[in-house]
């Protein structure tokens, strides 16, 4: 394991310390703040996999008389915003 500094909000750090202790009762071992954010990044990656994935034709625009895409729609699909 490599370790590695990142800069946090000081709120953030409160809550995965709440996460670490809640997680080391449930597992009655100790637990690392490298595990809380670990476990955080896994779940964060799978929600992603299960949202909805978007074809080129959906993004496209008019293909065979399909609906036209808003640009505001491809910028949230593509970019998430």
């Amino acid at each position: 394991m490599e370790y590695v500094t990142k800069k946090i909000p000081k709120s953030l750090v409160g809550r995965i310390n709440v996460l670490k202790a809640r997680m080391q009762i449930r597992s009655r071992r100790k637990v690392t703040e490298g595990e809380v954010i670990s476990m955080a990044i896994n779940r964060l990656e799978n929600d992603i996999e299960k949202e909805k994935r978007y074809s080129l034709a959906d993004l496209a625009g008019t293909i065979k008389k399909g609906k036209k895409s808003d640009p505001d729609e491809i910028d949230r699909i593509v970019y998430g915003v």
